[in-house]
């Protein structure tokens, strides 16, 4: 989904790669769920440190490809 949506505009502005990095942080969350699921355990530490860090970068994340769309959509109009 980070890659469909900044295609297009990764040669304007280097802040609509801004998605790559929480998308890299789900899918090694999804890892880790997998694996501590697999060997059985069930510590819901992920509700106090992981899902918390996980929202905050993906909100940065949106916030900056959100800026970084806007400029590209003003240096085109210029």
């Amino acid at each position: 989904i980070a890659h469909a949506t900044t295609s297009k505009l990764t040669k304007k502005s280097g802040l609509v790669r801004s998605l790559y990095m929480p998308a890299g942080l789900w899918l090694l969350y999804a890892l880790w769920e997998f694996i501590a699921m697999m060997q059985g355990a069930n510590i819901r530490i992920d509700l106090l440190l992981i899902y918390p860090l996980l929202v905050i970068s993906t909100l940065i994340g949106f916030v900056l490809w959100f800026i970084g769309k806007l400029r590209a959509r003003l240096s085109k109009n210029m």
